[in-house]
């Protein structure tokens, strides 16, 4: 048993439960990948109907370009998304997203079949 008690943040407790979850979720999801190109909560809407996420949430921004597609999300939670655009806001460059159907193993099966 975990005692959760004894965690300072809240990712202290996301790492202490990732285990218990990850197996069953991750394979539902086609697996975890250990690199995704820009963070993003895939359930985050905003007025455009289109996910979001901030343009300096990707570890290399030069990359993030509209008509692109990239691995968004989390490590736990990935899928493929295509970039739809870049927003200039106050608070920083805003990236809108489409979340592509299926899922990365789907992809990863898609490229081994087409020999790319």
């Amino acid at each position: 048993m975990i005692a959760l008690l004894a965690l300072d943040t809240v990712s202290d407790v996301a790492s202490a439960l990732r285990p218990f979850f990850a197996n069953s979720y991750a394979e539902s999801r086609g697996g975890i990948v250990g690199h995704v190109d820009i963070a993003a909560d895939l359930n985050s809407e905003d007025e455009t109907g289109l996910v979001w996420t901030f343009l300096d949430e990707s570890p290399d921004p030069s990359i993030i370009r509209p008509g692109e597609v990239f691995v968004a999300g989390s490590e736990l939670t990935p899928a493929v998304c295509g970039v739809v655009d870049i927003v200039d806001k106050p608070a920083g460059a805003v990236v809108h997203l489409r979340v592509l159907p299926g899922t990365i193993e789907q992809y990863r099966r898609l490229l081994d079949r087409v020999g790319a």
